[in-house]
């Protein structure tokens, strides 16, 4: 083996990169239990404010390798919602209300508000942006008004015109659009870091108006709901400088002495305690800190002295005036709230943090606490007298903010200005403070600039803020899903036994085949595993339960390449070759086939990856990464192994005394058989088609919209008993089916599904659980929950269908560039669609027969494309074989259906082999993987027997008769050039 050395060297770094990423792992889990034990309580429940405060004491605290709490488990490998309990939404911001406030007074008018109707209506069923649905149905409302004349008003002044084009005016609204969502974007941020949540996740959803939120451990959904939901607030106000609180500073410090002494008399040893925790823990606490310093501070002979450590040991100096380290905001909040301290200071005074913190001493962040001025509880100014505000220069070339308000904003800002000549004034969203830039004289006409040290994305991020006074567009959840710690405790446990049942399962089989050959295979594995644990920590990626299905599938699928690799040996060396020469020609001539079949299922894995949501991407996440480790640890760790056996004089037989003599010599005739699987075939296409027109399917939430509840009850339940006392109680039909357990239900309703308003969710849950509740005797609790609206449901449907479909062009276009006929791209693309009926004719004819849900959702389109992807891989390394045969036969008399069956026949061991690996861990997460993977393995299931079958008997005999099709054109083209040829001849003998 040729770069043998740089094989090793690459192994080496590899394995170094996974232990020190997999290590942060370790580290996290490690800090987590000791909150968990720090928190529990006699009745042995943990206080999760306990567990959680004391986790906030160590955030900015040195704990591994020179790195904080944060930093580490920012790179520990993250468990998604399902596995550990959360909530998932999916913001959309609201296009009508920016709209509506870009057209300020024409936003009345009939053509107006009939264009905004139609086009929300039209937007459930389009993939179009609201904008171009907007401008269509105005048109045809009001077809001789240009958008000019609706939307060019002083608001809009330096944008458009009266005489601006009505591509001008799209543009414009566009823009504004894709400015809203990044302010809501920001916003959004600002209010989950003061919602307090350990690792959120919010991003932009590409070229989409929404965004997601995936927020783990959450136990209080309504709260998130509301948080999130609704238009953000924009104020200005006056600030205190802390040389006008200097009493009430002096008091506090005064205060805080007081309190330190008292700690220290209730508990005379806690500073020593302290300190011995700290020695064998290594990591502390808060509250060890602060009694650790409150002692120190009370050695102090001067009283006044005490005071002042006292208020220092908790807030920081700063430019504004004080600041606190991000580890004791909490207990900041609960001293500055306390009715004894807030009597220290003016009435009118507000406490309010900075919206983000800056850098302190040894990496400490610190958050600025602004003393903010509010008469009667009102700011001075509302951001609703914003007209416009934009990024541009100063006179020296810095970047600055230019803000413009209207008549009333003016006024109003002159008077505040005037009286703050010096001073800073607060610009305020959500209570938090974006910046508080210092006034440097009366500003008499509303138009202000903001300068200072800013960057240029620093003052397009302060213009858009800025901005949320004049479009507030206010954000909807369009998709909701809610996972309760208790499912997510069930489905840790469930994937774990997956995985384990299946690993050993396919450890046995491997070493039962292959005999001692085995055990290398095995051992490439088990290194596969851990590389593909490494890089998923390494790269960020998020561990979910799809993906601990992924896992499960890698571990199935890794032995195809060794099986082609262990196939590729026995057949050199039953061809009398020597064995060091038979292992080497082995690796080299199954290398191509391990190629193709990797590339194919790859590709689908990327469409998997970009098309997916939720379980589906978590699923091509694992299956991209784990497709790369296997086919490293298959084709290199492998051979290294083999080789350095062959070296030491070890030679591998690469079958059992049970497993000699199978698939030897065989000879299947599968060709001449092709007409009856053909027909086969399409009887079963014909019934599905007839289940489709008169049955239909069963459609999940992602493409009907609704809500779905997961309901346990303590007892089992009726079904039929539970459906009528939901639709009793809804008004309306109600789909309910058995979950995983005769205990536990899923419900599927369109209740109040259009209702946008924050209290829906509420009101739905209440009326689910009143519903329940009609069953006497079983109490219920819901467990799980999610949502998806009706514009997102189409979305998502339309995504799906794209993603099949370019499944399909990017496997023929792959073919084709491999194969260089189109034969093998026909048969291919047909049995891919024969798989994708037949699938389709399952799920119809059998839904509501088995005891799991059938419904077409997300979860079926992920199984279609990793059938495609498997099936595809079994219909490649066969193609492979083929291509081999037909050139090993040129110059021979054998016809193509003779070659073509002897490369089926030479393939059938390792398209069992590979078969029966991925079909037992397949059934291993069927019993072990948990209800909800339950639909999704059934899918891959079926979809691995189908593509198997479609490979041998629907594939390979269309490539068959398209290239005798092919044969008899060019066998027929010489005796029509001849004919030609004479009839020319004989017109000039006439002639």
């Amino acid at each position: 083996m040729t770069n043998k050395n740089g094989v090793i060297g690459l192994s080496i770094v590899l394995a170094l990169i996974s232990v020190y990423y997999l290590s942060f792992t370790f580290v996290s889990r490690n800090i987590k239990g000791k909150a968990e034990t720090y928190a529990m309580g006699t009745d042995g429940k943990v206080d999760v404010s306990k567990k959680q405060h004391y986790i906030d004491s160590l955030w900015r605290e040195d704990v591994y390798l020179g790195q904080t709490l944060q930093e580490v488990m920012e790179r520990e490998l993250s468990l998604g919602l399902d596995l550990q309990g959360g909530m998932h939404v999916v913001l959309e911001v609201s296009p009508v209300d920016i709209l509506k406030g870009m057209a300020g007074g024409n936003a009345r008018s009939a053509a107006f508000q009939k264009a905004l109707t139609q086009a929300g209506q039209d937007k459930k069923a389009s993939n179009s942006t609201f904008v171009s649905l907007f401008v269509k149905a105005f048109k045809e409302a009001a077809p001789n008004t240009s958008l000019a004349s609706v939307f060019a008003n002083s608001a809009n002044r330096g944008k458009i015109n009266s005489t601006s084009s009505d591509s001008d005016v799209i543009k414009m609204l566009n823009t504004e659009i894709d400015g809203s969502i990044e302010r809501a974007l920001q916003i959004t941020q600002a209010r989950i870091d003061k919602f307090g949540v350990t690792n959120p996740n919010i991003q932009r959803l590409p070229g989409k108006n929404q965004i997601l939120v995936e927020l783990p451990g959450v136990d209080n959904p309504e709260r998130v709901r509301r948080l999130l939901s609704g238009a953000a607030k924009l104020e200005f106000s006056e600030v205190y400088l802390t040389n006008e609180l200097a009493s009430g500073l002096d008091q506090l410090g005064k205060y805080l002495s007081k309190q330190a002494e008292i700690e220290k008399a209730a508990k005379p040893t806690t500073a020593a305690a302290a300190t011995d925790t700290t020695k064998k823990t290594g990591l502390g606490g808060l509250a060890a800190q602060l009694e650790q310093k409150s002692d120190s501070s009370a050695t102090d002979s001067s009283a006044l002295a005490a005071q002042s450590a006292a208020l220092t040991n908790l807030f920081v100096p700063m430019p504004q005036g004080l600041g606190v380290y991000m580890k004791d905001t909490a207990r900041a909040n609960q001293i500055l709230n306390r009715p004894e301290v807030r009597s220290f200071f003016p009435a009118d005074l507000v406490f309010m943090w900075d919206r983000k913190g800056t850098a302190g001493a040894n990496n400490q962040l610190i958050l600025p606490l602004y003393f903010i001025k509010k008469s009667n509880g009102q700011a001075a100014m509302e951001g609703d007298v914003i007209v416009d505000a934009n990024h541009d220069y100063d006179d020296r070339g810095r970047p600055e903010v230019t803000m413009r308000m209207n008549g009333e904003g003016a006024r109003k800002w002159r008077t505040l200005t005037a009286r703050s000549v010096g001073r800073p004034v607060a610009i305020i969203i959500d209570n938090l403070v974006y910046t508080a830039p210092t006034v440097q004289g009366e500003i008499p006409n509303g138009n202000s600039s903001i300068t200072g040290n800013f960057t240029v994305e620093e003052t397009k991020d302060m213009s858009n803020v800025l901005k949320a006074g004049k479009l507030p567009a206010p954000t909807h959840i369009v998709e909701e899903a809610v996972v309760g710690s208790t499912l997510g405790a069930e489905a840790i446990s469930q994937g774990v036994w997956s995985s384990v049942v299946g690993l050993v399962i396919v450890l046995v089989f491997m070493f039962a085949y292959y005999s001692k050959a085995g055990w290398i295979a095995d051992l490439a594995l088990f290194i596969n595993l851990f590389f593909l644990l490494g890089i998923m920590a390494s790269l960020g990626a998020v561990l979910t339960l799809s993906g601990i299905a992924g896992i499960v599938l890698t571990i199935g699928t890794a032995v195809d390449a060794n099986v082609l690799i262990y196939e590729g040996i026995k057949i050199e060396i039953e061809e009398g070759k020597p064995y060091k020469q038979a292992v080497t020609d082995g690796f080299k001539n199954s290398l191509s086939a391990i190629i193709d079949s990797n590339v194919t299922t790859f590709l689908t894995g990327i469409i998997l990856y970009v098309f997916g949501t939720g379980l589906v991407l978590g699923f091509a996440t694992t299956l991209l990464i784990g497709l790369v480790t296997s086919f490293f640890t298959a084709v290199f760790i492998t051979r290294l192994i083999l080789e350095k056996q062959t070296e030491a004089g070890h030679v591998f037989k690469f079958y059992s005394g049970l497993t000699k003599n199978w698939f030897k010599d065989n000879n299947f005739d599968f060709i001449s058989q092709r007409r009856r699987f053909y027909v086969i075939s399409t009887a079963i296409i014909v019934i599905g088609i007839g289940s489709f027109i008169f049955k239909g399917f069963g459609l999940g939430i992602d493409f009907k919209g609704g809500r779905s509840y997961i309901v346990r009850f303590e007892q089992s339940v009726e079904t039929d008993d539970l459906r009528a006392a939901m639709d009793d109680v809804l008004g309306m039909p109600t789909e309910i089916k058995t979950f995983g357990g005769f205990d536990q239900v899923k419900i599927t309703t369109p209740y109040l599904i259009e209702d946008v308003s924050p209290d829906a969710d509420q009101k739905a849950e209440a009326k689910i659980l009143e519903g329940a509740s009609k069953l006497k005797g079983n109490p219920a609790k819901i467990v799980s929950y999610s949502k998806v609206g009706p514009t997102m449901a189409f979305d998502t449907m339309i995504s799906a269908v794209y993603a099949v479909l370019l499944a399909l062009l990017v496997n023929f276009v792959y073919i084709f560039i491999r194969f260089k006929r189109l034969a093998f791209s026909y048969g291919a693309v047909v049995s891919l669609f024969h798989d994708v009926i037949i699938l389709l004719a399952v799920y119809s004819l059998f839904n509501g027969w088995l005891p799991f849900s059938l419904d077409i959702d997300q979860a079926f389109i992920g199984g279609i494309l990793t059938m495609i992807g498997y099936s595809m891989n079994d219909t490649v390394v066969i193609y492979d074989r083929i291509r081999d045969y037909m050139n090993e036969n040129k110059g021979k008399n054998e016809n193509i259906s003779t070659v073509i069956n002897n490369a089926l026949n030479s393939t059938l061991s390792r398209t069992a082999v590979t078969g029966i690996s991925v079909i037992l861990v397949l059934l291993v997460l069927m019993i072990f993987g948990g209800v909800v993977l339950r639909g999704f393995t059934f899918c891959m299931l079926l979809g691995v027997i189908v593509g198997t079958y479609s490979s041998l008997f629907v594939s390979a005999p269309i490539v068959v008769d398209f290239l005798q099709r092919d044969k008899m054109k060019e066998d027929l083209t010489p005796a029509v050039e001849g004919a030609g040829q004479i009839a020319a001849a004989n017109k000039k003998i006439k002639a």
